[in-house]
């Protein structure tokens, strides 16, 4: 089952929302290199799926900062273009969005997901 977010309050909650927003709705453009791409892969997703998923309004799950490199992660979750239903973490980066990692979301997540969509 989906759980809500626990809500930030206060300026980290606005920042959160700000950078959530700016990302998605200005045309995003990623930040693609080998390695991000090499580990989408081993999940079995594509890079298409994953901008398929951040076009296709995820819903937003969570923000936390990486203790190993000090950067924000969003963790979106959200279905292609083929209605597979993913799970996509990426980092703000140079004005860019940079994928770190995505996943298939798992059976009662996927029904859940449908079941709210």
């Amino acid at each position: 089952m989906l759980r809500p977010i626990k809500k930030a309050s206060g300026p980290r909650q606005l920042s959160t929302l700000y950078v959530h927003c700016y990302y998605m709705v200005r045309g995003a453009k990623y930040d693609w290199d080998e390695h991000n791409e090499a580990h989408v892969a081993l999940h079995g997703i594509t890079k298409r799926e994953v901008e398929e998923v951040l076009a296709n309004e995820p819903l937003h799950t969570a923000t936390h900062i990486d203790e190993a490199s000090g950067e924000e992660r969003n963790v979106e979750l959200g279905h292609t273009d083929a209605q597979r239903v993913l799970f996509v973490i990426w980092t703000p980066r140079r004005g860019n969005i940079r994928p770190v990692t995505a996943f298939p979301a798992k059976r009662k997540t996927r029904i859940e997901y449908w079941r709210t969509r």
